[in-house]
């Protein structure tokens, strides 16, 4: 891929990218660009092997996922802000929206992280389970059995909130 191709690529999906790990990182966006900035130096390292994709987002993704899981490898979990996840919500809703919604990104926050990427993925990114499925190096079942588990863990965490 040439440079300015991914230059583009790049600035096309910045956003999502960067939406996505600040999910994984639980509202660290320090930790959030640090794993972008070497996830996108490994990408570009990569980039002259790339083969023109129907997905290159989902490649961009997969190398995102791989960086975080490196780094969580060699690191413990880490502190998040709920209200700086909330405030990822899109323009348009009021500040009474980003508080009602900090509870949903608490709770997000609070699964465990195979759980938390597919929910992330398949729910804020519209990723299918087959991207998924490729993002994150594991079979479809598995995809359905994080999201699985991971909309159950949330529906009690939520109902625990509530009462």
């Amino acid at each position: 891929m040439e440079r300015d191709r991914f230059i583009q690529l790049i600035k096309v999906e910045q956003v999502p990218l960067k939406r996505y790990l600040l999910g994984l990182c639980r509202g660290d966006s320090e930790e959030a660009d640090d794993i972008f900035q070497e996830a996108m130096t490994r990408a570009y390292l990569a980039s002259p092997s790339f083969i023109e994709r129907a997905n290159p987002g989902a490649w961009l993704l997969k190398i995102c996922y791989n960086c975080f899981v490196d780094r969580m490898r060699s690191r413990k979990h880490h502190d998040y802000d709920g209200l700086e996840m909330a405030a990822l919500i899109p323009d348009g809703h009021t500040s009474d929206d980003t508080f009602r919604y900090e509870f949903v990104w608490r709770a997000v926050c609070n699964l465990p992280d195979k759980e938390r990427s597919c929910i992330l993925l398949f729910y804020k990114e519209d990723k299918s389970i087959k991207d998924i499925s490729r993002i994150m190096n594991i079979p479809s079942g598995s995809v359905r059995a994080y999201l699985t588990r991971g909309r159950k863990a949330l529906k009690d965490i939520l109902k625990d909130d509530q009462t």
